[in-house]
């Protein structure tokens, strides 16, 4: 292998003290995904502020690898994980029509079973207060126009309506947080 750089590189993440070890291929990887999110968050008034939130996730990631040195695979698996960054490019082609619609996730920041009430006021951008309460009252809504049908009828919705928020929690791709999804997606922050 005459000519091919293998020495890692050691490069520091916005958040992070230490560097992390990453392969060259890997290092390139990661420098093309970041400079692709500035290029998309350019006209951003706050697309500074998102990129360095995305760079703390990736470390945040990079942490919870541990390998000695991540691998240009390994760093591929974990930005497709993260997805595109969703916004508009410095340099809009013909093809784009406008910014990307958010994508549906569960976030884990103030989760309280699961994080989808918080992915789809992520997604939304509804206060995740009003999604939790939305969904508490359309159960109860739907409970009682149910009870003329019997008991088994309530129960059988019950279970169904449980069981759709349990393939949710299994299907929608998790988030970190609030924020992470964010940047990832373009949408503002729920308040």
């Amino acid at each position: 292998m005459t000519g091919t750089n293998t020495t890692p590189v050691q490069m520091r993440l916005t958040g992070h003290s230490n560097p992390f070890s990453l392969t060259p291929a890997a290092h390139d990887e990661l420098l093309r995904y970041l400079e692709q999110a500035r290029d998309r968050l350019a006209g951003d008034p706050d697309g500074d502020e998102s990129v360095r939130d995305l760079e703390s996730a990736i470390g945040d990631t990079l942490t919870s690898i541990g390998e000695e040195a991540v691998s240009a695979d390994r760093m591929r698996s974990m930005l497709g994980e993260m997805g595109p960054i969703a916004g508009e490019p410095s340099t809009p082609s013909p093809t784009e029509s406008g910014p990307a619609a958010p994508r549906w996730c569960r976030v884990g920041d103030g989760k309280w079973i699961a994080g989808v009430c918080a992915g789809v006021a992520a997604a939304t951008r509804a206060s995740v207060t009003w999604v939790r309460i939305a969904i508490v009252a359309i159960m109860i809504v739907a409970t009682v126009l149910l009870l003329p049908f019997g008991h088994y009828v309530v129960l059988v919705f019950l279970a169904a309506y449980v069981l759709a928020y349990l393939v949710a929690a299994v299907v929608l791709p998790p988030a970190v947080d609030i924020g992470r999804n964010a940047a990832i997606t373009g949408a503002q922050t729920p308040r």
